[in-house]
């Protein structure tokens, strides 16, 4: 039997906008999902959302049986069964006293994706991608039939702001931009501002 390994490291991010259609594609209905739990290992953590990453901890959902007794032993044969005793508690932590705290940051972050969506539509030709679970947005300049390096260098020199390099990501990433929505709403405003001023001219 074939595992479907899902990365769900940013799952507590996935905003209003996407959690009804998480299960529900035309692709992959609600019944479709209760197939997919017999072959499906999910790894998340609580580090990314609660910003605790130096506590070392992460868990995996296994509802297969069989399934998760082969996990174990693959973890035993490694070596990766002991975790954290200060990451445990701190993912317990958040996850039992961390909601409305989240819930406050989501509403942020939602607030900060949209502005970055609708402002460089509105002033650019860049193609903004939004995201679904994550406060990372990615920004597609091959429109602009500019050269990778000559994009990276309108952002660092021109705008004056340091995004992620696409193609720190793989060769998919050429042309592209990652920018991190997840900063006081006045920074990502000036951001943007800085991009459309830079990307008029080019």
């Amino acid at each position: 039997m074939k595992s479907d390994f899902k990365d769900f490291i940013v799952i507590s991010f996935i905003f209003y906008y996407f959690v009804n259609s998480l299960c529900r594609t035309p692709v992959q209905p609600a019944a479709r999902c209760l197939v997919l739990k017999d072959y499906t290992i999910i790894l998340s953590s609580a580090t990314k959302t609660f910003n605790i990453e130096s506590t070392k901890n992460s868990f995996a959902i296994i509802e297969n049986k069989d399934l998760r007794k082969r996990f174990v032993r693959r973890q035993l044969a490694n070596h990766q069964h002991e975790i954290s005793t200060v990451g445990l508690l701190a993912t317990e932590a958040a996850f039992f006293y961390g909601k409305p705290w989240l819930k406050k940051l989501k509403s942020i972050l939602e607030q900060n994706i949209t502005y970055v969506v609708d402002y460089l539509s509105a002033h650019t030709k860049i193609e903004v991608m939004r995201p679904e679970g994550t406060y990372l947005v990615w920004l597609d300049f091959s429109v602009y039939g500019l050269r990778h390096d000559e994009i990276q260098k309108i952002l660092y020199e021109e705008a004056r702001v340091v995004l992620n390099d696409g193609l720190s990501f793989g060769k998919e990433g050429r042309y592209h931009a990652r920018f991190n929505a997840a900063t006081p709403l006045e920074t990502v405003k000036e951001a943007c501002e800085r991009i459309a001023i830079a990307f008029r001219q080019a």
